[in-house]
């Protein structure tokens, strides 16, 4: 039933109307958990892996990526005109997509007007619509981009920041490719301190269990299970801080043109109920809500 009226309201409230009221809804639910963080000690560190059987069917699932050609093409072309609308609808000559996967935001945008488009990415996953396209791709780590300086217009990336090895020197790259007055746009999550931060929610859906359990008695589970845990993709554990710092230091070279930060708060009462796992983790409280970052900067001239 109260799934039910969740989705009713969803389709009746405006989006910033929600936001209101699902602060209020989750207010006191963030000061317990607040509290229980702050004054617990840090035992137990670890829970019992039994409880990862018993948890296991607990939580409701996550909605998964459509990879249909059909699913991959909306994405793509939802991604395109995030990114349209954030440069007021104009076109860049030549892009950048870092962390490209299928490329089809990138396919997109050559749709809308845009003369090159570069698709990157550790993995070739790019689609053969996106090839066809006239997408270019390159098969390597975001920290070394094999381009001239002041060559891009645009360099973007969807749901990649969290899982580059060096954010920091990935975003010197993008400087350094950005041409003056050129942008730079990345929207991504979840972080890895937040409760699907361990990107293992098709695996062992129990949010914050990277926290909660020692990493060996999960990969233990998933192994009993065959739930193939070698699957999960590489994070690189950067704190809502730590991503905070990497963009306090563009403040010399770019203009902040957009940022906003989304909280997850919907299993926050699993830190009011065993804080001191978390507490082990020498973090501020805050870093375990901060899910989603975007941000749009555009290079100084």
């Amino acid at each position: 039933m109260f799934k039910q009226i969740k989705k009713v309201i969803k389709k009746l409230l405006p989006t910033s109307i929600r936001g209101v009221v699902k602060k209020v809804f989750y207010f006191p639910k963030v000061q317990f958990a607040r509290l229980a963080f702050i004054f617990s000690g840090t035992e137990p560190t670890w829970l019992s892996p039994d409880l990862i059987d018993a948890w296991i069917k607990t939580f409701p699932p996550v909605g998964d990526y459509d990879y249909s050609d059909e699913g991959r093409a909306k994405r793509g072309l939802e991604r395109a005109k995030m990114i349209l609308d954030l440069m007021d609808g104009k076109a860049p000559n030549s892009t950048l997509e870092l962390g490209c996967m299928d490329a089809m935001a990138s396919a997109t945008l050559l749709q809308e007007g845009v003369v090159s488009a570069i698709g990157l990415d550790v993995d070739d996953a790019i689609s053969p619509a996106a090839k066809q396209a006239g997408v270019k791709f390159l098969h390597i780590p975001a920290e070394n981009i094999p381009l001239p300086d002041d060559s891009v217009d645009l360099v973007f990336s969807f749901n990649t920041l969290e899982h580059v090895v060096d954010p920091a020197q990935v975003v010197q790259e993008i400087k350094r490719v950005l041409r003056p007055g050129g942008y730079f746009f990345a929207d991504f999550d979840p972080l890895y301190y937040s409760a699907r931060g361990l990107h293992a929610y098709r695996k062992i859906n129990i949010p914050y269990c990277q926290f909660l359990f020692k990493n060996e008695d999960l990969v233990a589970y998933a192994d009993k299970h065959q739930l193939n845990w070698a699957e999960l993709p590489g994070v690189n554990k950067y704190s809502a801080d730590q991503f905070r710092q990497v963009w306090s230091k563009m403040n010399e070279d770019f203009e902040i043109k957009h940022y906003s930060e989304e909280v997850d708060l919907v299993n926050i009462d699993l830190i009011r109920k065993y804080p001191s796992c978390f507490k082990k983790e020498r973090v501020p409280f805050h870093n375990f809500l901060v899910s989603r970052m975007r941000i749009l900067a555009k290079k100084k001239i």
